[in-house]
């Protein structure tokens, strides 16, 4: 998840938190925690009450490790969730909203059948995918109850948030009455048009590209994200209209800065992924110098961005090379790529 999806994301957990002490019965019942999950997984906030909740900044990294995330989630349960007993009273069932924008990158087989097998009935698991390219199907395999939040603007998503504060508080109610949750907790009609119940998910290759960069001047990463260009052209342009040669495309739709945590939380595996060059329409400025030519790309496939042609350093091998435009003689070039 990079740039407009992870800035409303934070931005809706610090509204969600806002909304949820606004409740007596979150403010008695409630305890939030926060999983990250990129080609890693890491608890980045334990369970805490709301008062003393504070949103954390979301890490970047490539692939979607959706099964060790979902070991990682029962792992929290078994620890962090206190079962009761004749001698004490245990915690409420937690609730568990499981988000993504993404396809798994990883094999989510077994842990999703532990999932179903053991934990299920111990949490109310809400799965939710994010937009046009989460793979609700792969959802689906461990989750019940499986929406799709499919806005476009930034009130959109404030709907969406809003819709999981009235769901928290709903369930803060029914613990409080000793109620048992049947259905989703709040109906999708009061989400304002943004979420619906997940269809099947067309399995389509590719959908994204995603460019690891650096920037030659201040030594830091970058990403530039394009996206398949039927997409990018939606209804305005039938694939049918498109021209052959395009049809395979994918346009830039963005540049952004991030850090080296970026490679911290990224799948190691994922280092024989490569896209044609060819088959990438436009291009952003370097999102860290504003550089003119943010896609500058070496014989070992690294990319990396320049101020001009001439004899430059790969930022990626130390090798050194004379950076050249491109010719309808160019032998087709590759670029490493992340999953995005």
């Amino acid at each position: 998840m990079v740039g407009e999806p992870r800035r409303l994301l934070e931005k809706g957990l610090e509204t969600l938190i806002q909304l949820l002490r606004q409740d007596p019965h979150a403010l008695e019942t409630a305890y939030i925690s926060v999983i990250a999950f990129a080609g890693k997984v890491e608890t980045l906030v334990p369970l805490i009450d709301v008062i003393s909740f504070y949103p954390p900044q979301l890490p970047l990294g490539s692939g979607t490790a959706m099964g060790l995330a979902l070991e990682h989630l029962m792992t929290e349960l078994d620890q962090s969730v206190r079962r009761g007993s004749s001698e004490r009273k245990g915690d409420w069932k937690p609730a568990v909203f499981f988000m993504t924008d993404g396809k798994p990158t990883d094999a989510m087989e077994k842990a999703a059948r532990k999932w179903r097998n053991h934990y299920a009935s111990k949490a109310n698991l809400i799965a939710i995918g994010l937009g046009a390219y989460a793979d609700t199907d792969a959802l689906k395999r461990f989750a019940d109850e499986v929406i799709r939040y499919d806005g476009e603007t930034e009130e959109d998503f404030r709907k969406f948030i809003r819709w999981m504060s009235a769901s928290v508080s709903s369930m803060s109610v029914a613990v409080r009455d000793g109620s048992e949750r049947k259905t989703l907790p709040v109906s999708l009609d009061k989400a304002g048009g943004v979420l619906k119940p997940a269809g099947s998910t067309v399995r389509v290759d590719e959908d994204v590209v995603v460019v690891v960069g650096k920037c030659q001047r201040i030594r830091r990463p970058y990403l530039l994200k394009y996206e398949r260009l039927s997409s990018v052209l939606g209804n305005e342009a039938p694939e049918a209209s498109i021209p052959e040669m395009y049809r395979d495309a994918y346009q830039a739709t963005g540049g952004f800065a991030i850090d080296e945590s970026y490679f911290d939380w990224s799948d190691s595996r994922e280092i024989n992924a490569s896209v044609e060059m060819n088959r990438l329409i436009g291009g952003v400025s370097c999102p860290q110098c504003g550089g003119a030519y943010s896609m500058t790309v070496c014989g070992c496939g690294g990319v990396f961005c320049t101020d001009g042609f001439g004899i430059q350093t790969c930022l990626w091998c130390g090798e050194l090379g004379e950076v050249s435009g491109v010719t309808a003689d160019t032998p087709s070039i590759f670029i490493q790529r992340s999953s995005g």
